[in-house]
C-alpha cells in the first residue's frame, strides 16, 4: 500500500466487452488492479498484475462465476477475451507444480526463472513476453506451495532441487539462469552447482538480488514476501496458497540470511533497480557485494524501477532487451 500507485494512462486498449461473461472478467480484472474500467484485450500483466494479484483474480473468477482458469492459461494469455475463452478448460491446473512451463515451445536452449521470496515464479509472465519466441522458458518453483511439507533447511539443499528439476528438461548444459530478488541468490547458487557437476552456465543474470548483509535494514525479499495477500486461494490439495506462500517466504528470509554463496566462475549480469534503495545497499554498491562470489566479470546494467515493480511493463521491456542481447551472444559462442 506504500508503494506508489502505476502510471496506467494509455495503456488500456478500449475495446469494450462482446459477451456477458467478457463484460464481468473486465470489472473482476478492474476490481483486482484498483483501475476504474479495463478492456477486453488489456493484458491483466501490463496493466500491473503480479502473482499475487493473479491469483485474488483467479479466486475471484471462481467465486463469480464458478469456474476455473488456471494460471498458466493466464500466463499464455493475459486478457480478458483470452481468459473469458479458457474459462471452459477443466482438469489439474499445475498452477504449483515445482516446474512451471511459461513457455515450452520452441527449440532453443531454455531459460529457467528462479522464484523470488514466496516460492512463486508467475511473476516473471510480463518479462517472458518481451524475450524471443523461439526458446523455451521454465520458471523453478518453491516445494511446499501444493501441500504441507519440510522445507528446505538450506538454500543449498534448495539448489540440489532446483538442478534436479533443470536437468530433467535438460540434460547438458550450457545453461541459462535467471533470478530475480532472493531468486538471484537461488540462481548464483544453481549456478556454482552445476559447475561443480561440470556443466558450462552461458547465462547468470541477476535482476536486483543480493546475499544478505547484517548491517542491511532489512532482507531486500522481506517487503515482498510478507505484503498483505488478501482473499486466499485454495491450492490443489486444499492447503490456502496464500498461506503457503507465506510459510515458504519466512522459510526463505531464514535461509537468506543464513547463507554464504560458493564461488561462481564465470561472467554475471547484474540488473539493478535505481528507485526507493536502501540505504545500506546503494546503486554504487550493487557490484561490490557480489565480487568476493563471482570469479568473473560483473556487468551491471541499471533500469529506472524500484525493486519491487521490475517485472512490469516497461521495466521488464528494458530488461527483456538486455536479456536478449545476452542470448544472442552466448548462442552464437557455442554454436
Amino acid at each position: 500500500a506504500a508503494l506508489p500507485a502505476p502510471d496506467l494512462a494509455g495503456r488500456t486498449t478500449g475495446r469494450a466487452p462482446a459477451t456477458p461473461v467478457e463484460e464481468i472478467l473486465c470489472g473482476l480484472f478492474a476490481e483486482v488492479l484498483g483501475l476504474e474500467q479495463v478492456g477486453a484485450e488489456d493484458s491483466f500483466f501490463t496493466l500491473g498484475g503480479d502473482s499475487l494479484l493473479a491469483m485474488r483474480l483467479i479466486a475471484r473468477i471462481r467465486s463469480v462465476l464458478d469456474a476455473e482458469v488456471s494460471i498458466r492459461a493466464l500466463l499464455a494469455a493475459p486478457t480478458v477475451a483470452a481468459v473469458a475463452e479458457a474459462l471452459d478448460e477443466s482438469g489439474p491446473t499445475g498452477d504449483f507444480d515445482r516446474l512451471l512451463p511459461l513457455r515450452s515451445g520452441g527449440g532453443g536452449a531454455p531459460l529457467f526463472f528462479l522464484h523470488s521470496g514466496g516460492g512463486l515464479a508467475w511473476n516473471y509472465a510480463e518479462l517472458a513476453a518481451h524475450l524471443p519466441s523461439g526458446r523455451p522458458l521454465y520458471g523453478l518453483q518453491a516445494r511446499g506451495l501444493e501441500r504441507v511439507e519440510e522445507l528446505p533447511a538450506s538454500i543449498e539443499e534448495m539448489a540440489a532441487d532446483y538442478v534436479e528439476q533443470i536437468r530433467a528438461v535438460q540434460p547438458d548444459g550450457p545453461y541459462h539462469l535467471v533470478g530475480w530478488s532472493f531468486g538471484g541468490v537461488v540462481a548464483q547458487a544453481v549456478g556454482a552447482r552445476l559447475q561443480d557437476a561440470g556443466e558450462t552456465i552461458a547465462l547468470l543474470a541477476i535482476l536486483d538480488g543480493y546475499p544478505y548483509e547484517e548491517s542491511d535494514e532489512e532482507s531486500e525479499d522481506e517487503p515482498e514476501a510478507r505484503q498483505p495477500a488478501g482473499r486466499r486461494r485454495p491450492g490443489p490439495a486444499g492447503v490456502p496458497a496464500l498461506e503457503a506462500v507465506k510459510r515458504v517466504a519466512d522459510n526463505n528470509v531464514r535461509l537468506v540470511m543464513e547463507h554464504t554463496p560458493r564461488a561462481f566462475y564465470g561472467d554475471l549480469l547484474l540488473i539493478v533497480a535505481t528507485q526507493a534503495r536502501p540505504e545500506s545497499l546503494p546503486v554504487e554498491r550493487a557490484v561490490e557485494i557480489w565480487e568476493p562470489y563471482v570469479d568473473g566479470a560483473i556487468e551491471r546494467h541499471l533500469v529506472e524501477a524500484d525493486h519491487h515493480r521490475m517485472l512490469t511493463a516497461d521495466p521488464a521491456a528494458r530488461i527483456g532487451e538486455l536479456l536478449t542481447a545476452k542470448l544472442r551472444g552466448t548462442d552464437d559462442r557455442h554454436i
